[in-house]
């Protein structure tokens, strides 16, 4: 049975705004309350195959979304904390009322416990290169550089059958004179959620699984079109849809016509 997303949104006065979506049929097993105080809002979701979420935006006074202080001088700030219990790769994961960038490490309140580790033994895996391909992403600013590499992945567990998969590795940068590779991060905005990632950031590499897992990658161009996918998606979601970096704010740039 095929994926499905739907969503409706509806408004009320003083941008406030009630949300309910829906997806199916591949949703991990999820119950969680998350509260943004960068963007104001609520979200409940459930998730077991089918997944919901109920979404209020700006319902709440300001004082009573999570935030902190930033130790830049930024003033007070709004972040991110959540009540949530979910299951996916192979582990279970929690966080009790923990802002999203807190290290598992820090304290109990926000943790995972790796079942799967447990009954196959710890994992290890092996790559052999097959192909690595370049291509130019254009983007608003300009273009850049990528290079894509299409690799046979093989993992291995001691008490687990082997698995075989082919992966693809992005790589945003270039070859200088010396034939050295030089990176050349993608710019997005900063969630802005933290006193850290206000500023604008970059993405400079992913990597993820093509066939049997996503079947539509089965190529290096499939690859690349995926990562310039995934960063505009992503600039839209922080900065909206013409988001270039600050570097190019003085810059006219031209619509080919």
């Amino acid at each position: 049975m095929g994926r499905f997303n739907k969503r409706k949104t509806w408004w009320f006065g003083n941008r406030k705004s009630i949300s309910i979506e829906t997806s199916g049929w591949k949703s991990h097993p999820s119950i969680y309350l998350q509260v943004d105080g960068d963007e104001r809002c609520v979200v409940f979701h459930f998730g077991l195959g089918f997944g919901i979420w109920l979404t209020f935006e700006n319902f709440l006074p300001k004082k009573w979304y999570p935030s902190y202080v930033s130790k830049h001088g930024n003033g007070v700030l709004g972040c991110e904390k959540e009540i949530s219990f979910k299951i996916h790769g192979g582990s279970f994961w929690w966080c009790l009322w923990k802002d999203d960038d807190s290290s598992f490490r820090t304290s109990w309140r926000k943790g995972a416990f790796h079942f799967m580790d447990k009954i196959k033994g710890k994992h290890t895996y092996s790559k052999t290169e097959i192909e690595r391909k370049q291509f130019i992403l254009p983007f608003l600013e300009g273009n850049y550089n990528v290079e894509v590499i299409k690799s046979d992945r093989l993992d291995m567990w001691p008490r687990w059958p082997k698995s075989k998969m082919i992966s693809f590795e992005v790589k945003a940068g270039y070859y200088n004179e010396e034939k050295v590779w030089v990176d050349k991060g993608v710019p997005v905005e900063g969630k802005g959620e933290n006193s850290w990632d206000c500023d604008e950031d970059a993405t400079y590499s992913i990597s993820f699984p093509g066939h049997p897992y996503r079947k539509d990658i089965k190529s290096c161009y499939d690859s690349a079109l995926y990562f310039w996918h995934s960063m505009m998606k992503s600039r839209e979601r922080r900065g909206g849809a013409k988001w270039i970096p600050q570097q190019f704010k003085d810059r006219n740039l031209e619509v080919i016509k």
